[in-house]
């Protein structure tokens, strides 16, 4: 299964798992201060043709007060641009609450080194991919699709528990609340 992880933004990265395995980190292509439009979708199209991705999860950003309108706005800019080359290469996706993916890897509120480090403790075979500070958003790529992979494995593990559940089968209402979770 090849997974596509996104930290958007004009610092962001993507990163492609393989079974799990890293295989690939690429930062964000910018131009003028912008997410590169045509060269990420230029991207994005060869790689669905060369090497294609099953799914893609994307880091969801919101409007933080705190950071300033500009800020806000590019970082809107930056998420709408990286969703319409998805969408233009037929990529699906699912965004991803930075407080999710963070919880899940032991993240929530330490600083940036910190994926550094658990990126390079779970992907030796990149370090040299991550060994400056400004790799991190290579990190949380990786570890974004890391979040996604270990969320589908969760809820399929579910849904086979369900099937094989000795009480009888779950009800119809249940397989359409898992469905929906999958679909969304």
């Amino acid at each position: 299964m090849r997974l596509l992880g996104i930290d958007p933004g004009v610092t962001g990265a993507l990163a492609i798992l393989e079974d799990g395995r890293l295989v690939k980190l690429l930062d964000m292509p910018t131009a003028g201060g912008e997410v590169d439009a045509g060269v990420l979708h230029a991207h994005l199209a060869w790689l669905q043709q060369a090497e294609p991705v099953e799914w893609c999860f994307l880091e969801q950003t919101h409007a933080m007060p705190s950071i300033g309108s500009k800020a806000n706005y590019s970082q809107g800019f930056s998420l709408g641009t990286i969703i319409a080359c998805l969408k233009a290469v037929a990529i699906p996706f699912e965004r991803v609450r930075p407080t999710d993916w963070k919880i899940g890897s032991g993240l929530r509120g330490k600083a940036k080194d910190a994926s550094l480090a658990l990126g390079r403790e779970l992907w030796p075979d990149q370090a040299d991919q991550l060994n400056l500070a400004k790799h991190h958003n290579r990190a949380e790529a990786a570890l974004i699709a890391r979040h996604g992979l270990l969320t589908r494995i969760h809820k399929e593990h579910a849904r086979n528990a369900l099937d094989e559940n000795s009480l009888g089968s779950p009800t119809p209402l249940l397989y359409e609340r898992i469905n929906k979770e999958n679909a969304s």
